[in-house]
């Protein structure tokens, strides 16, 4: 299905609705330490419903290993400086989504890593500064999903 990657997430109840979100579309969730909390935190729980069961997680290092993980993959990156609008793109089963922490989004340095068409946005009304970050995940992986038919979706 879809990667999803959060690089360095700081708000639990933001991961833990990623979980449900994971759980519910067969998308597979990566996490980039250091984390914002811990992944007993009561927060993550509650928000994910205990679906961690449900959903593939896989927790790494450093961005460094992470990406060596996704080296012959498509990546995504979401950020407000992208140049792609997110719905314009052809995505395919297997292309990973890269998030940054909430407070921040992706750093410059990994940012810049990134084919200026592989940098994505979500269009926003002039004045906004960004989407919560759960719900830019959420638009991502359905968009996406949308685009493959919602394979092994009911």
């Amino acid at each position: 299905m879809f990667d999803i990657i959060l690089y360095q997430p700081e708000i639990p109840s933001n991961t833990g609705n990623i979980i449900r979100l994971c759980a519910n579309t067969g998308a597979r969730l990566h996490l980039v330490r250091p984390l914002g909390f811990q992944l007993d935190d009561q927060r993550l729980r509650r928000a994910g419903l205990d679906y961690r069961e449900y959903s593939t997680m896989v927790i790494y290092r450093s961005w460094d290993d992470c990406k060596a993980h996704f080296a012959d993959r498509r990546l995504f990156a979401l950020s407000v400086r992208g140049t792609q609008r997110y719905d314009l793109i052809p995505y395919r089963i297997g292309d990973a989504f890269l998030f940054g922490p909430e407070s921040k989004g992706l750093p410059d340095e990994i940012l810049e890593t990134i084919p200026p068409p592989s940098r994505v946005r979500l269009p926003m009304v002039k004045g906004s500064r960004n989407l919560n970050l759960s719900n830019v995940v959420a638009i991502m992986v359905y968009e996406a999903w949308r685009q493959a038919n919602f394979t092994n979706g009911q």
